[in-house]
């Protein structure tokens, strides 16, 4: 047996293109367009696969950078409150993440003369895509009577917090 000679590796795109035999020509309406030639995809498929890499850009910023929730501080409410006729606080403080970015944050509490002991309960608020921690604000009337204190941030890249992406 004769060992075969191989053959020259080609390329992913030579291997799809006609390549007349030598010395014969190949008509045009036979011939495979190559990439970058005139011939091509229709321009209608151009269309679709545009607008599809238009909605999938879309998709993707929705949900690594969805719409922030814009509010200001006073949207909070008052620092001192009264709820079923006890007073409270909200105290606002910011923490650094590993990244260096400022997080905002509130704990809302009763005052010092109110409290029934030095530890209460705690719940630790995280609000949801989109939001921000001024959604907190509606559980306080459920949560505060009880004596359960409640701790909210605005997480990176959400309401006043620093960040350009969501980091939930």
């Amino acid at each position: 047996l004769k060992a075969r000679p191989t053959l020259p590796a080609r390329s992913s795109t030579e291997a799809f293109e006609a390549r007349p035999a030598r010395g014969l020509a190949v008509p045009a309406r036979c011939a495979v367009p190559r990439r970058g030639s005139r011939r091509g995809p229709a321009p209608r498929a151009m269309s679709i696969f545009g607008k599809l890499t238009e909605q999938y850009s879309e998709l993707w910023k929705a949900v690594i950078r969805p719409p922030r929730d814009i509010y200001e501080k006073r949207d909070l409410g008052p620092t001192v409150f009264s709820i079923e006729g006890r007073t409270f606080q909200r105290t606002d403080l910011t923490l650094k993440n590993p990244r260096g970015l400022r997080l905002v944050c509130s704990h809302f509490e009763p005052i010092i003369c109110e409290r029934v002991a030095a530890q209460l309960p705690c719940v630790i608020y995280l609000h949801g895509n989109c939001s921000s921690r001024l959604e907190a604000v509606s559980s306080l009337p459920v949560l505060l009577p009880f004596n359960i204190t409640v701790f909210c941030l605005d997480f990176a890249g959400s309401g006043l917090s620093d960040g350009e992406y969501l980091s939930l």
